[in-house]
Protein backbone atom coordinates (compact mmCIF):
# COMPACT_ATOMS: atom_id res chain seq x y z
CA UNK A 1 0.00 0.00 0.00
CA UNK A 2 2.83 2.39 0.86
CA UNK A 3 4.59 1.50 -2.37
CA UNK A 4 1.45 2.30 -4.37
CA UNK A 5 1.12 5.71 -2.73
CA UNK A 6 4.75 6.60 -3.41
CA UNK A 7 4.41 5.39 -6.99
CA UNK A 8 3.16 8.92 -7.54
CA UNK A 9 6.57 10.52 -7.95
CA UNK A 10 5.10 13.96 -7.21
CA UNK A 11 3.76 12.84 -3.84
CA UNK A 12 4.40 15.53 -1.21
CA UNK A 13 1.49 15.42 1.22
CA UNK A 14 -0.14 12.26 2.54
CA UNK A 15 -3.22 11.76 4.69
CA UNK A 16 -3.93 8.89 7.07
CA UNK A 17 -7.54 9.27 8.29
CA UNK A 18 -7.16 6.60 11.01
CA UNK A 19 -3.54 7.05 12.05
CA UNK A 20 -3.26 4.79 15.08
CA UNK A 21 0.45 4.21 15.78
CA UNK A 22 1.43 5.11 12.23
CA UNK A 23 2.38 1.78 10.67
CA UNK A 24 1.75 3.16 7.18
CA UNK A 25 3.83 6.27 7.80
CA UNK A 26 6.75 4.20 9.03
CA UNK A 27 6.59 2.15 5.84
CA UNK A 28 6.48 5.26 3.64
CA UNK A 29 9.31 7.04 5.48
CA UNK A 30 11.57 4.06 4.79
CA UNK A 31 11.34 4.99 1.10
CA UNK A 32 10.75 8.73 1.21
CA UNK A 33 11.46 10.67 4.40
CA UNK A 34 10.63 14.04 2.82
CA UNK A 35 6.85 13.57 2.51
CA UNK A 36 4.53 15.42 4.87
CA UNK A 37 1.95 13.29 6.68
CA UNK A 38 -1.27 14.42 8.35
CA UNK A 39 -3.02 11.92 10.59
CA UNK A 40 -6.41 11.83 12.31
CA UNK A 41 -7.44 9.66 15.25
CA UNK A 42 -10.11 10.00 17.94
CA UNK A 43 -8.11 8.04 20.54
CA UNK A 44 -6.19 10.64 22.54
CA UNK A 45 -3.89 8.15 24.29
CA UNK A 46 -2.93 6.48 21.02
CA UNK A 47 -2.09 9.85 19.49
CA UNK A 48 0.08 10.77 22.48
CA UNK A 49 2.15 7.64 21.89
CA UNK A 50 2.25 8.26 18.12
CA UNK A 51 3.41 11.83 18.69
CA UNK A 52 6.40 10.53 20.64
CA UNK A 53 7.14 7.88 17.99
CA UNK A 54 7.27 10.48 15.21
CA UNK A 55 8.98 13.30 17.08
CA UNK A 56 11.15 15.32 14.70
CA UNK A 57 9.51 13.93 11.56
CA UNK A 58 7.15 15.57 9.10
CA UNK A 59 4.00 14.34 10.82
CA UNK A 60 1.04 16.42 11.97
CA UNK A 61 -1.45 14.58 14.20
CA UNK A 62 -4.98 15.74 15.00
CA UNK A 63 -7.26 14.37 17.71
CA UNK A 64 -10.38 14.86 15.58
CA UNK A 65 -13.02 12.75 13.85
CA UNK A 66 -12.02 12.51 10.18
CA UNK A 67 -15.64 12.21 9.06
CA UNK A 68 -16.47 15.78 10.08
CA UNK A 69 -13.19 17.58 9.43
CA UNK A 70 -10.73 18.52 6.70
CA UNK A 71 -13.17 18.31 3.77
CA UNK A 72 -11.61 21.21 1.86
CA UNK A 73 -8.09 19.79 1.61
CA UNK A 74 -6.77 17.60 -1.19
CA UNK A 75 -3.86 15.14 -0.89
CA UNK A 76 -1.30 13.52 -3.17
CA UNK A 77 -1.64 10.30 -1.20
CA UNK A 78 -4.25 8.85 1.17
CA UNK A 79 -3.62 5.59 2.99
CA UNK A 80 -5.90 4.02 5.57
CA UNK A 81 -7.10 1.08 7.62
CA UNK A 82 -10.45 2.65 8.62
CA UNK A 83 -12.64 1.74 11.60
CA UNK A 84 -15.04 -1.15 11.01
CA UNK A 85 -18.31 -0.14 12.66
CA UNK A 86 -21.77 -1.33 11.72
CA UNK A 87 -24.64 1.16 11.54
CA UNK A 88 -25.75 0.63 15.15
CA UNK A 89 -22.22 1.16 16.55
CA UNK A 90 -21.74 4.79 15.45
CA UNK A 91 -23.85 7.90 14.88
CA UNK A 92 -24.83 6.80 11.40
CA UNK A 93 -27.52 9.45 10.92
CA UNK A 94 -25.07 12.30 11.42
CA UNK A 95 -22.33 10.65 9.33
CA UNK A 96 -24.70 9.80 6.47
CA UNK A 97 -26.04 13.36 6.51
CA UNK A 98 -22.46 14.65 6.31
CA UNK A 99 -21.85 12.52 3.22
CA UNK A 100 -25.13 13.62 1.66
CA UNK A 101 -24.39 17.31 2.15
CA UNK A 102 -20.77 17.10 1.02
CA UNK A 103 -21.03 14.63 -1.86
CA UNK A 104 -24.68 15.12 -2.80
CA UNK A 105 -25.08 11.37 -2.48
CA UNK A 106 -27.39 9.27 -0.31
CA UNK A 107 -26.45 5.97 1.28
CA UNK A 108 -28.35 3.22 3.05
CA UNK A 109 -28.85 3.55 6.80
CA UNK A 110 -27.15 0.16 7.17
CA UNK A 111 -23.87 1.42 5.71
CA UNK A 112 -20.69 0.47 7.57
CA UNK A 113 -18.47 3.35 8.67
CA UNK A 114 -15.43 2.12 6.74
CA UNK A 115 -17.15 2.84 3.41
CA UNK A 116 -17.87 6.43 4.46
CA UNK A 117 -14.15 6.94 5.11
CA UNK A 118 -13.48 5.40 1.69
CA UNK A 119 -15.84 7.72 -0.19
CA UNK A 120 -14.59 10.82 1.56
CA UNK A 121 -10.98 9.96 0.74
CA UNK A 122 -11.82 9.38 -2.92
CA UNK A 123 -13.29 12.90 -2.90
CA UNK A 124 -10.10 14.35 -1.39
CA UNK A 125 -7.62 12.89 -3.86
CA UNK A 126 -5.52 15.49 -5.65
CA UNK A 127 -4.87 15.38 -9.41
CA UNK A 128 -2.28 12.66 -10.02
CA UNK A 129 -2.71 11.43 -6.46
CA UNK A 130 -3.19 7.87 -5.23
CA UNK A 131 -5.11 6.24 -2.39
CA UNK A 132 -4.87 2.82 -0.74
CA UNK A 133 -7.47 1.34 1.63
CA UNK A 134 -7.47 -2.01 3.37
CA UNK A 135 -11.06 -2.92 4.20
CA UNK A 136 -13.45 -5.87 4.39
CA UNK A 137 -14.81 -6.97 1.01
CA UNK A 138 -18.28 -7.13 2.57
CA UNK A 139 -19.63 -3.99 0.87
CA UNK A 140 -19.04 -5.45 -2.59
CA UNK A 141 -21.59 -8.18 -1.95
CA UNK A 142 -24.10 -6.57 0.41
CA UNK A 143 -27.31 -4.64 -0.17
CA UNK A 144 -26.04 -1.46 1.49
CA UNK A 145 -22.99 -1.56 -0.79
CA UNK A 146 -24.98 -0.88 -3.96
CA UNK A 147 -24.88 2.88 -3.55
CA UNK A 148 -21.24 2.76 -2.45
CA UNK A 149 -20.33 0.88 -5.63
CA UNK A 150 -22.42 3.27 -7.68
CA UNK A 151 -20.36 6.20 -6.39
CA UNK A 152 -17.09 4.41 -7.09
CA UNK A 153 -18.16 3.67 -10.67
CA UNK A 154 -19.23 7.28 -11.16
CA UNK A 155 -16.03 8.59 -9.54
CA UNK A 156 -13.87 6.45 -11.90
CA UNK A 157 -10.74 6.65 -9.72
CA UNK A 158 -10.71 3.02 -8.56
CA UNK A 159 -7.94 1.05 -10.29
CA UNK A 160 -7.47 -2.26 -8.42
CA UNK A 161 -9.54 -4.41 -6.09
CA UNK A 162 -7.30 -6.99 -4.42
CA UNK A 163 -9.20 -9.73 -2.61
CA UNK A 164 -7.47 -12.09 -0.17
CA UNK A 165 -8.72 -15.65 -0.49
CA UNK A 166 -6.23 -17.48 1.73
CA UNK A 167 -6.95 -20.98 3.01
CA UNK A 168 -5.38 -19.90 6.27
CA UNK A 169 -6.05 -16.68 8.17
CA UNK A 170 -3.03 -14.50 7.42
CA UNK A 171 -4.42 -11.42 9.16
CA UNK A 172 -4.58 -12.04 12.93
CA UNK A 173 -8.06 -11.74 14.45
CA UNK A 174 -9.65 -10.96 11.08
CA UNK A 175 -13.29 -12.01 11.14
CA UNK A 176 -14.11 -11.06 7.58
CA UNK A 177 -12.55 -11.30 4.13
CA UNK A 178 -9.93 -8.62 3.62
CA UNK A 179 -9.39 -6.57 0.49
CA UNK A 180 -7.25 -3.68 -0.66
CA UNK A 181 -8.64 -0.95 -2.90
CA UNK A 182 -6.18 1.18 -4.86
CA UNK A 183 -7.15 4.50 -6.46
CA UNK A 184 -5.42 6.86 -8.87
CA UNK A 185 -6.67 10.28 -9.93
CA UNK A 186 -5.30 10.11 -13.47
CA UNK A 187 -6.45 9.31 -17.00
CA UNK A 188 -4.34 6.17 -17.46
CA UNK A 189 -7.17 3.66 -17.13
CA UNK A 190 -10.87 3.31 -17.92
CA UNK A 191 -11.35 0.09 -15.98
CA UNK A 192 -11.02 -1.67 -12.64
CA UNK A 193 -8.84 -4.75 -12.25
CA UNK A 194 -9.83 -7.55 -9.87
CA UNK A 195 -6.95 -9.54 -8.38
CA UNK A 196 -7.37 -12.56 -6.11
CA UNK A 197 -4.46 -13.38 -3.81
CA UNK A 198 -4.36 -16.96 -2.52
CA UNK A 199 -1.01 -17.10 -0.75
CA UNK A 200 1.58 -14.87 0.97
CA UNK A 201 3.97 -15.53 -1.92
CA UNK A 202 1.46 -14.11 -4.39
CA UNK A 203 1.11 -11.07 -2.15
CA UNK A 204 4.88 -10.48 -2.20
CA UNK A 205 4.96 -10.67 -5.99
CA UNK A 206 2.03 -8.29 -6.32
CA UNK A 207 4.09 -5.26 -5.33
CA UNK A 208 6.39 -5.76 -8.33
CA UNK A 209 3.41 -6.13 -10.65
CA UNK A 210 1.75 -2.97 -9.36
CA UNK A 211 4.86 -0.99 -10.25
CA UNK A 212 3.99 -1.72 -13.89
CA UNK A 213 0.78 0.31 -13.69
CA UNK A 214 -1.10 0.89 -15.97
CA UNK A 215 -0.08 -2.46 -17.52
CA UNK A 216 -2.90 -4.97 -16.94
CA UNK A 217 -2.16 -7.60 -14.26
CA UNK A 218 -5.64 -8.83 -13.26
CA UNK A 219 -9.14 -9.33 -14.57
CA UNK A 220 -10.04 -6.04 -16.19
CA UNK A 221 -13.62 -4.75 -16.18
CA UNK A 222 -14.47 -1.47 -17.89
CA UNK A 223 -16.30 1.10 -15.79
CA UNK A 224 -19.05 1.08 -18.38
CA UNK A 225 -19.55 -2.65 -17.68
CA UNK A 226 -19.42 -2.55 -13.86
CA UNK A 227 -22.88 -3.09 -12.40
CA UNK A 228 -23.37 -1.65 -8.89
CA UNK A 229 -26.61 -3.58 -8.39
CA UNK A 230 -24.99 -7.04 -8.55
CA UNK A 231 -22.63 -8.75 -6.14
CA UNK A 232 -19.11 -7.98 -7.31
CA UNK A 233 -17.84 -11.40 -6.30
CA UNK A 234 -19.06 -12.46 -9.74
CA UNK A 235 -16.14 -10.45 -11.18
CA UNK A 236 -13.44 -12.21 -9.15
CA UNK A 237 -14.85 -15.54 -7.99
CA UNK A 238 -15.97 -18.60 -9.92
CA UNK A 239 -19.72 -19.00 -9.65
CA UNK A 240 -20.79 -22.56 -8.80
CA UNK A 241 -24.32 -21.98 -10.03
CA UNK A 242 -23.22 -22.42 -13.65
CA UNK A 243 -22.43 -26.07 -12.87
CA UNK A 244 -26.03 -26.82 -11.91
CA UNK A 245 -28.34 -26.47 -14.87
CA UNK A 246 -31.48 -28.14 -13.51
CA UNK A 247 -31.98 -26.26 -10.25
CA UNK A 248 -35.33 -24.49 -9.93
CA UNK A 249 -36.58 -22.19 -7.16
CA UNK A 250 -38.94 -23.49 -4.50
CA UNK A 251 -42.61 -22.88 -5.28
CA UNK A 252 -45.19 -22.32 -2.54
CA UNK A 253 -47.55 -25.27 -2.08
CA UNK A 254 -51.19 -24.78 -2.80
CA UNK A 255 -53.53 -25.35 0.10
Amino acid sequence: MASWILGNTNCKNVLDPAFGLGVFSRAMFETNSSINVKGFDIDEKVLETATDLFAGQNVSLLNQDYMYNDWNNLYDGIICNPPYLKFHDYDNKAALQEIKERLNFSLSGFTNLYTLFLLKSAYQLNAGGRAAYIIPSEFMNSDYGKNVKSYLVKNRLLRYIIVFDFEGNVFDDALTTSSILLFANDDKASSVEFIVIKSPDELKNLDKKLRQYPVSIGKRVEFSELKPEIKWRSYYQDQNSINYKNIVPFQPMEK
